[in-house]
């Protein structure tokens, strides 16, 4: 990915859940502190198991998400670098992902994050992030919030998964 310069559009940041009910002067502190950075078809935007410390917003273009389908548990030689697809987002879901590297320190990334397009994306640090919702609380409170609503909802889906999964691997064992 490379850096570029962008003018923020303040009306498309407001269609991100993470700015929802805020004001355009609340979303402008976010949007003075990101970073805007470029990415082509195939680039990785996030690697699995990389130290992360910053938020993504996808504001042009298309990402696939994936994981790793196996832990590393032998001591063959070379990592099993077989992954599953878990969802292609496009920058008209408005999303934002990396957030869970926001609020732990020293976090590694949890999936990989790949440009299937052209993307533009807005990136924002840990430190310049809480920088923000330190010095303006009532803003911080409804951004976390924000983000909080999406992280239950994609929790709520992968329990959900994890259910039908091991649903699925009983009814195999049982054959």
């Amino acid at each position: 990915m490379k850096q570029v310069t962008h003018t923020p559009d303040l009306d498309q940041l407001a269609e991100f859940q993470i700015f929802h009910e805020l004001p355009e002067e609340a979303i402008r502190l976010f949007s003075d502190q990101f970073q805007y950075k470029e990415a082509t078809d195939g680039d990785i935007l996030i690697k699995e198991g990389d130290p992360g410390d910053s938020l993504f917003l996808l504001l042009e273009g298309e990402v696939e998400v994936t994981q790793a389908l196996t832990f590393v548990m032998t001591k063959k030689p070379g990592p099993d670098s077989r992954e599953k697809a878990i969802i292609r987002l496009n920058h008209r879901m408005h999303p934002f992902f990396g957030e869970m590297s926001i609020f732990a320190e020293e976090d590694t990334r949890t999936a990989n994050i790949r440009a299937v397009t052209k993307c533009l994306l807005a990136e924002i640090h840990r430190d310049d992030f809480f920088r923000v919702t330190h010095e303006q609380p009532d803003i911080g409170l409804q951004v976390t919030e924000n983000i909080t609503r999406v992280l239950v909802d994609r929790l709520k889906k992968t329990n959900n998964d994890v259910v039908k999964l091991t649903t699925a691997l009983a009814l195999i064992l049982e054959q």
